[in-house]
Formats: C-alpha cells, sequence, structure tokens
C-alpha cells in the first residue's frame, strides 16, 4: 500500500527469494490537478509498480527491475512514523470502501472526521455524528451512529457519501495503526475506512 502522489493505492505481492511480483493494484479515485503532470506521473508509477519482476537492497535504497533487468523503480527508506494512539487523536477519513474491493476518496471539499474517546465522535462530511465502541486487542466494534439532522446539497454526493460513512460502522470488527494512518477492518480483515491522523479545518 502506498500514495502513488494523488491516489492510495494497494494490491498483492508475492516474494520468492530475490524474486517479486506486483498484482491485482487497485486505488481511490481522487483527481488532482495540481501540481500539473501528477496524474500522468501516477498512471506511469502504478504501471511500472506492476512491470516488477525482482528487488534488491543498496543501503537505504530499494531498487525494483523488470523481467528485462533494467532498473525501473527507486526508493528511499523513509523515517519511520512512531504509531499515533487510537484514543484522543483526531482522524481525518482518506477513503472509504464503496462496493466489493473497490475503494473511494472522500469527495473533493468535504471534511470527514473521527475522533475516539469515551465515544467515537466527529463530522460525517455535513452532519455531526456519535457513537459507542469497545476495543479488546486490535478487535472493535462501533454501535449505531446518531447525528444531527442537517441536510447538505453540495457538492453533489456529500449526503450519500455521509450515509455510506455512518453505515460502514456497523461491518467493523478491528482496526490497524500504522504510523498515522488508521484503517478500520470488517471480519475478513478488508479495509473499510482509512483514516490520516490530523485534522484539516472543517468546511
Amino acid at each position: 500500500t502506498g500514495s502513488a502522489g494523488c491516489n492510495h493505492y494497494g494490491g498483492e505481492y508475492l516474494l520468492d527469494g530475490a524474486n517479486l511480483s506486483v498484482s491485482s493494484l487497485f486505488s481511490t479515485l481522487m483527481y488532482c490537478g495540481d501540481p500539473e503532470g501528477v496524474m500522468e506521473q501516477e498512471a506511469r508509477y502504478l504501471d511500472l509498480l506492476g512491470n516488477t519482476s525482482s528487488y534488491r537492497v543498496e543501503g537505504d535504497r530499494l531498487v525494483l527491475p523488470d523481467e528485462t533487468g533494467a532498473d525501473i523503480l527507486f526508493f528511499v527508506q523513509a523515517e519511520e512514523v512512531p504509531p499515533a494512539p487510537l484514543v484522543g487523536t483526531e482522524w481525518t477519513l482518506e477513503s472509504y470502501s464503496v462496493a466489493g474491493d473497490a475503494v473511494s476518496s472522500v469527495i473533493a471539499g468535504t471534511v470527514v472526521t473521527a475522533k475516539f474517546m469515551d465515544e467515537v465522535t466527529g463530522n460525517a462530511g455535513c452532519n455531526h455524528y456519535f457513537a459507542s465502541y469497545e476495543v479488546s486487542g486490535d478487535a472493535m466494534t462501533i454501535g449505531p451512529a446518531g447525528s444531527t439532522k442537517m441536510y447538505c446539497g453540495e457538492p453533489e454526493g456529500l449526503m450519500d457519501q455521509e450515509a455510506r460513512y455512518l453505515g460502514l460502522f456497523e461491518s467493523v470488527a478491528g482496526y490497524r495503526i500504522d504510523g498515522d494512518r488508521l484503517d478500520l477492518l470488517d471480519e475478513a480483515g478488508k479495509m473499510l475506512l482509512s483514516y490520516r491522523a490530523g485534522c484539516t479545518d472543517q468546511p
């Protein structure tokens, strides 16, 4: 998983000695017009990643060659981000499950947040919400959400996104924190909701 420059992506990989193959790549569906060329760069990156056939590590660099042995991708080891605590952190939603394995980014210009304290509370994009939750180890359940009853007509699709977001709470069975990222998972371990620590100003 990672960021391709605009969208977050994921996929499957198979490692056999120094041989590495990447398959079943998917990504969120956001469009970024700035900086110029970022979408073309993203498409090229994901295409090259899918053509990876091996890997090697050189100090703090990871090099991915294609099947001809040509080096096509170069990574530098990033400084490790300490895990953010679940409780008390302001989490901002970046992407969510829409159907099957499909994942969507939040609608541009909307901010969806979650904060776990005695309850989980936040902004669902239009309305403020609250729900009970329980955590045991890496297992989590969230009760039905209550919310304010405001209607927001703009941007288009906001109310559908909000309903989908709050509806996914009922399927949450676990969670995973990796650095500043929080993923809420279903019983099979599939990502339902993906957040990043830190809150953008509310619209």
